[in-house]
């Protein structure tokens, strides 16, 4: 594995681990300060907003960052740069479009159109987002080096600015701009210069866009539609829960998806090459490290879930602890779906499977949101959660299954799975006997970390294909 890809990681995951550790730090304030009502009301406007930021960015993120990466291998800076500007211009226009109606909407239907119209500028900072091009320039240190710096100062400002309920709108700006500037940073370091006056708007990149916004669409149904369902189907009570569940559960996913954003376009380049050794290679360890993870970060939750939720949210979220432990559930079937997603799907633009399984999953979680969410709330949104996620990496392993052999790797694993659990039903009984308070909360998460740790890595160790793959990029010293 080159050092370049290495580093990428590395920042990928230097960024995620800010992203993890700032809510840490935030959500335990601002849910005490707002109020499950707050929360809620906040996560249905933001929601809101970015069902239409969806439209704005359609699939030019995963397009344009797969369609510079193969003009890259070419070794056509000209091209490289037409592009670039012809993908921007499509970004543009919708950004127009979307703007023009979601302000409309806004003056003539919004309850509290102060909060809606802060919330354009989620939509607003859509229409600069330009971080598909670092991506796929494999340019990551710049985008974690921006967030870094702008999230520190939001993390301040929260704690100086939103004192009580009524702060709401203050807690929005500072979200919502804090997104908006890191957008703009980018365009300071531009490293490729775009020329829209010398663009022409290309339908074939438009086509490609909307057959990739295709499941984007559809993952917004069980992404951001649930919320809104949520608010509407039940209250903004249930809607807070579920948002906070939802934000610790799917919090340490972040991990995971750096692997893919990162491989992506690294795999493209490889597809491209037809460097089977390479593919194979980055798929081996792909999968056994993220199935390690995603299987602990699971099992970790459910076993914590009781004690996490009252000590982190405080004693108005406690109910949020059933909803933790559903929603990690679907964790490793996330992860897997990311695998396949964007290290064989994407990168040899096999986008008909990821299409097909995205709406699959939408219609799943569409259909028993209509039932559970009347009769359950948020723990129904949880199990519908579940079900979508799961028929998702479902499908996209069964069709990929002669190639990838997903099922025989997931069953090659079971003697991990069974040791895992064994740890598991070891915390959950010690976690059954504390009271839930902060020293508690401290003393299982360093006791399931040390439990989970050492079982990763005997599994590790005990292979020798991946102990010394890793190795060799630097994960493990080899110790004589």
């Amino acid at each position: 594995m080159s050092s370049s890809l290495k580093n990428n990681i590395l920042y990928s995951y230097i960024y995620q681990l800010l992203i993890i550790i700032l809510p840490l730090i935030t959500a335990p304030y601002v849910s005490r300060v707002l109020g499950p009502n707050g929360v809620g009301e906040y996560a249905y406007y933001y929601s809101i907003a970015q069902y239409f930021l969806l439209f704005v960015m359609m699939g030019i993120v995963n397009y344009g960052s797969r369609a510079v990466s193969i003009s890259i291998s070419n070794n056509s800076k000209q091209e490289t740069k037409r592009i670039v500007s012809e993908i921007y211009l499509i970004q543009i226009s919708l950004f127009i479009v979307i703007s023009i109606t979601y302000l409309i909407l806004n003056y003539l239907s919004s309850k509290n159109p102060t909060l809606s119209t802060i919330m354009y500028l989620v939509i607003l900072s859509g229409g600069i987002d330009i971080s598909w091009l670092y991506f796929g320039l494999e340019k990551f240190k710049t985008t974690v080096t921006r967030n870094l710096i702008i999230k520190i100062l939001s993390f301040i400002l929260i704690f100086c600015i939103v004192k009580n309920k009524d702060d709401i709108n203050n807690y929005a700006l500072i979200i919502t701009l804090s997104t908006l500037l890191s957008q703009l940073y980018l365009w300071l370091k531009l490293p490729i210069k775009i020329n829209l006056l010398k663009s022409h708007f290309k339908i074939i990149h438009l086509k490609k866009i909307i057959i990739l916004f295709i499941p984007v669409l559809a993952y917004s149904i069980y992404k951001i539609m649930d919320k809104i369902m949520l608010g509407n189907l039940s209250s903004l009570y249930e809607l807070g829960l579920f948002d906070n569940s939802e934000k610790i559960s799917f919090l340490p996913l972040g991990f995971i998806t750096a692997v893919g954003t990162v491989m992506m376009p690294r795999m493209s380049k490889v597809f491209h090459e037809k460097n089977n050794e390479k593919i194979n290679q980055y798929l081996d360890i792909s999968f056994k490290l993220i199935t390690y993870l995603s299987l602990a970060i699971s099992l970790g939750l459910m076993c914590i879930s009781q004690i996490l939720a009252p000590v982190f949210f405080g004693k108005a979220f406690t109910d949020c602890a059933m909803i933790i432990g559903v929603l990690s559930l679907s964790i490793p079937f996330i992860s897997w779906a990311n695998i396949i997603r964007t290290q064989h799907l994407m990168p040899q633009m096999k986008d008909k499977i990821y299409v097909i399984s995205s709406i699959y999953g939408a219609i799943i979680n569409f259909s028993f949101n209509l039932y559970l969410i009347p009769k359950y709330g948020a723990i129904g949104a949880g199990y519908s959660t579940i079900l979508a996620e799961f028929s998702v990496f479902l499908y996209m392993a069964v069709k990929t299954n002669q190639e990838l052999h997903f099922f025989k790797r997931i069953l090659n694993e079971r003697l991990f799975l069974l040791a895992i659990i064994g740890m598991s039903i070891i915390i959950y009984g010690i976690s059954s006997t504390l009271n839930p308070n902060l020293s508690s909360l401290i003393s299982i998460i360093l006791i399931g970390t040390v439990l989970f740790g050492i079982v990763i890595l005997y599994f590790i160790l005990k292979d020798p294909m991946l102990s010394s793959k890793i190795r060799s990029i630097g994960v493990l010293n080899k110790q004589k």
